[in-house]
């Protein structure tokens, strides 16, 4: 379709709009002020109708209370001897009935085997029908009642009296209690519950029931408009009275007020019939008008469609030629310069992103390039930013990690301290922090600092730097270990031969000293003497195979034969008063291990003899064989249920003269021992331990037959 058809068109369906938008805003002007003519007048009848209600409800409060107060009332309960055929009794509650304007009251006597009730008034009800009439206070109250497909404004009285009678003021709320009320002719009033339309209507009963049901149920007062009937169109007020009780349980008792609708809507048509012949008659003139500017307009809107359509795929150097001097020409010129001021935009732009493109990149690679662990946390603690080596560290995906609170996530080495360090650098109580922490095998340095913030508006974020370090620690230990074994091997060395000459002579000397002496007491310190001269040859002992650096040559021995050996021998000297349970678990078909079949033997007794120490009376030691998963090493596992050792004293329990024992029952050599022979042999021993959870050593040596 062409511009020129299109403006057109549009000017056309411009006049019509607005002739269309004129009917619509005169009607809805003409609805409005109907509809609030409409509510007010619906609102005052409603108002009207309800205060009439509520003025019979006055009436029978006043009536019941001054009933309830009246000196007689007392005086004919005094009189009253379970029979209503008192006449001074019937004339006072008939005389009550005229004064009050109710349509009857009823007198219960509830004392014999069954109800006897007495009525008076100007409507007849059964007595079976008032079997549900009772009441349920001792104080004068109102309620709505349904009695016999009735329904009934009741007041109850329950007088004083020791044979106990009731009273009950009953006003019948039906059509003739509508036609006391003042309303207008086109005003239609009934009454209905949720389940049925109680009186006064012929309209259809099951639209207002559908209307309590679903809208009106607990709802004080409501109103509706245009409600559309079969009948007509009508504005309807909703008036919840209460509940009315029934035998078989309460309803909400709503009071419909219908208002027709009819003399506002004719009004309404005739005014819309005036302004659509109107609009008729001005919506020809505009199109003859259209015609003729339509073209003056679509010629430079085309040539600005042209130019933008250029724009559009790219080309920001496209220019419109124009006649200065018109509105048109202002346009076209201000056009022109946008689109210079654009194409100049564009290429300092695109240098901007490329800029910015290249920094982010690189400091993504640098993030993700660092072998440790940064995590970038927000004021609130959550997750901004994570690298991949510390997802890889803590075995975490990035999509369960970004977003979530640190809190939040389980990560061991993440405690409440480190939290609580972490509130304060946000909070600027403090600017950094580090420490290191031991998990199990691993060793981590932490460290928290604050992420430096652009511009002092941006919130606050700390950088979490966690670092596995546990090769280090363990290298660090190592060598620290290994120079003081190689300082100890070369102290033990000399002063073990230095110590053996005179200790050989000591001994000497109290063996024949105990061969020619026949005193008890002096036989006794030499015996002594002779014991702990030996306990010191057994210390040099163990020191010159502490200072052994060679191994066996050409040996290879088998694990689980040479455990099985060491086990039947510590047997027998176990305990008995300890209970202690030595459990094998051997792998079959292990290969040989590169160590001496003396040198393994040693290395068990000292460790199975450290586990029976630490366990106080019953307990359990379990001894694991297994091969490596890469096939190049056997591991052994000592478990005892013991003491176990405090965290603190691990790195330190392979130090010579190093020793948790009481003063006499051991030389701090043991652990050494056990030490210098694995890593002579190539292989690693770590301890595992904790505080009364027992303690786990891990021994590796490797595997004979790859070496040889």
């Amino acid at each position: 379709m062409k511009l020129f058809l299109r403006a057109l068109l549009f000017f056309i369906g411009v006049v019509v709009l607005q002739s269309t938008l004129t009917i619509f805003l005169v009607t809805g002007i003409v609805t409005k002020n109907n509809e609030v003519d409409a509510r007010l007048a619906l609102k005052t009848e409603a108002a009207t109708v309800y205060e009439n209600y509520n003025s019979w409800v006055r009436i029978l409060w006043k009536t019941i209370v001054r009933i309830s107060k009246d000196e007689k009332l007392k005086t004919h309960g005094n009189n009253y001897r379970g029979s209503f055929s008192n006449r001074i009794l019937k004339d006072w509650y008939e005389e009550l009935l005229v004064l009050s304007g109710m349509d009857f009251i009823v007198i219960r006597n509830n004392k014999g085997i069954s109800d006897e009730y007495s009525l008076s008034g100007n409507i007849s009800i059964p007595y079976k029908k008032l079997e549900g009439l009772k009441s349920e206070k001792d104080y004068p109250y109102i309620r709505l009642r349904e009695i016999d497909d009735s329904i009934y404004l009741v007041g109850f009285i329950k007088p004083d009296n020791p044979d106990g009678f009731e009273i009950y003021l009953l006003k019948h709320i039906d059509e003739k209690f509508y036609k006391q009320i003042p309303m207008q002719e086109q005003s239609i009033i009934f009454l209905t519950t949720s389940s049925k339309v109680q009186s006064g209507t012929l309209f259809d009963k099951d639209i207002f029931i559908g209307l309590i049901n679903k809208r009106f149920l607990d709802v004080p007062y409501k109103e509706v408009y245009n409600l559309e009937l079969e009948e007509g169109n009508y504005n309807a007020a909703f008036q919840n009275l209460g509940k009315l009780q029934k035998n078989t349980g309460e309803e909400d008792l709503i009071l419909v007020l219908l208002l027709s609708n009819e003399p506002y809507l004719s009004i309404l048509s005739r005014i819309n019939k005036t302004l659509l012949s109107v609009s008729l008659i001005v919506s020809l003139f505009s199109i003859l008008l259209s015609f003729y500017f339509s073209g003056k307009i679509t010629r430079p809107i085309s040539k600005l469609i042209y130019a933008m359509n250029g724009i559009r795929e790219g080309n920001l150097n496209v220019q419109i030629d124009h006649k200065s001097g018109s509105e048109v020409g202002t346009l076209f010129q201000g056009f022109n310069e946008m689109t210079l001021r654009l194409n100049e935009n564009k290429q300092s732009m695109e240098k901007f992103i490329n800029e910015i493109t290249f920094l982010k990149d690189y400091n993504e690679k640098i993030i993700y390039s660092l072998r440790a662990g940064i995590v970038i946390l927000n004021s609130e603690l959550f997750i901004e930013k994570v690298n991949g080596f510390f997802l890889d560290c803590f075995q975490l995906e990035q999509g369960d990690v970004l977003g979530n609170n640190i809190e939040e996530m389980a990560i061991e080495v993440i405690d409440k301290s480190i939290v609580d360090n972490i509130r304060d650098i946000i909070n600027g109580n403090k600017s950094a922090m580090s420490e290191i922490r031991r998990v199990e095998s691993f060793v981590y340095e932490i460290k928290l600092y604050t992420l430096f913030a652009i511009s002092s508006n941006e919130d606050r974020k700390c950088v979490l730097e966690i670092d596995d370090v546990s090769r280090k620690f363990e290298l660090e230990g190592k060598i620290f270990q290994a120079e003081k074994l190689a300082s100890l091997s070369m102290l033990s060395a000399g002063v073990s031969h230095e110590i053996n000459n005179p200790l050989s002579s000591i001994l000497t000397n109290v063996q024949n000293l105990l061969a020619g002496e026949y005193d008890e007491e002096t036989g006794i310190a030499l015996n002594w003497i002779e014991q702990e001269t030996r306990r010191i040859a057994k210390i040099v002992s163990e020191l010159l195979d502490f200072s052994a650096s060679e191994p066996d040559k050409d040996e290879g021995v088998k694990i689980n034969v040479c455990i099985t050996d060491v086990l039947r021998l510590i047997n027998y000297g176990l305990e008995k008063d300890k209970r202690i349970e030595i459990i094998p678990d051997f792998e079959d078909n292990l290969p040989l291990a590169l160590i001496s079949d003396k040198e393994l033997k040693q290395v068990i007794i000292n460790l199975v003899q450290n586990s029976i120490y630490a366990i106080d009376g019953e307990g359990k030691i379990f001894i694991k064989t297994s091969i490596h998963q890469k096939m190049d090493k056997v591991v052994i596992e000592i478990i005892d249920t013991g003491s176990g050792v405090n965290e603190e004293l691990i790195p330190h329990i392979f130090d010579p003269f190093f020793t948790t024992k009481e003063n006499g029952k051991g030389t701090g050599l043991g652990l050494s021992i056990v030490y210098g022979i694995i890593n002579k042999n190539s292989g690693t021993i770590d301890v595992i331990s904790k505080k009364g959870s027992g303690t786990k050593f891990v021994i590796r040596i490797p595997v004979y037959s790859n070496l040889n």
